[in-house]
């Protein structure tokens, strides 16, 4: 189990959830660092347009399995916090964006 941190909280990455988000993202395997520093460090954080719960953490990074790309981290916020996907990302979605400063 790892523990990420953000501010106010801290989120719980269950091996058995971290298994089913390499299945789904295999360039995903052994990035679990940059994962975490993109919660605790995103760079942009913006409200997802399809489901008011949950919100997006970006952080760009020049190098990655598939070359330069944003990874995009999806929190669900309940009661729990919840991640809920991870994957490397062209670009930022246009979504709403949560006021976050580098």
């Amino acid at each position: 189990m790892k523990n990420l941190l953000r501010p106010f909280s801290i989120l719980v990455l269950t091996i058995q959830k971290r298994v089913n988000f390499e299945n789904n993202h295999p360039e995903m395997t052994g990035q679990i660092d940059k994962v975490a520093k993109t919660l605790s460090q995103p760079e942009i954080v913006v409200r997802s347009k399809t489901d008011s719960e949950a919100e997006l953490f970006y952080r760009h990074y020049l190098m990655t399995p598939i070359g330069e790309k944003y990874i995009c981290v999806v929190v669900k916020v309940k009661v729990d916090e919840l991640v809920k996907s991870r994957n490397f990302d062209g670009k930022v979605k246009s979504s709403l964006c949560k006021a976050h400063e580098s």
